[in-house]
């Protein structure tokens, strides 16, 4: 079965809406809860900066993304299924 172009545009249009809210929400609170736990480490050390610990979230983010994609494409598209009703 062929879907029309209006209702494939729709469809694409709202997948994508939801998969870069759920990106964005979900990679900043990880990284927000990771750099927090990542300065309380490294409290005792005088040699590590907040600068340094922001360094290292940052670094981790590719992986974050990685782990995170199929929990992202699951989430969109049960939203935008969840939205058609």
């Amino acid at each position: 079965m062929r879907l029309s172009a209006t209702l494939s545009g729709y469809l694409a249009r709202q997948f994508l809406v939801w998969f870069f809210s759920f990106l964005l929400v979900l990679v900043a609170v990880i990284m927000l809860f990771d750099f927090i736990e990542r300065v309380r480490r490294a409290e005792s050390r005088p040699q590590v900066t907040v600068w340094l610990a922001a360094q290292m979230t940052l670094m981790k983010a590719p992986e974050l993304l990685q782990d995170l994609f199929h929990l992202i494409v699951l989430f969109s598209a049960m939203f935008t299924f969840w939205r058609l009703t």
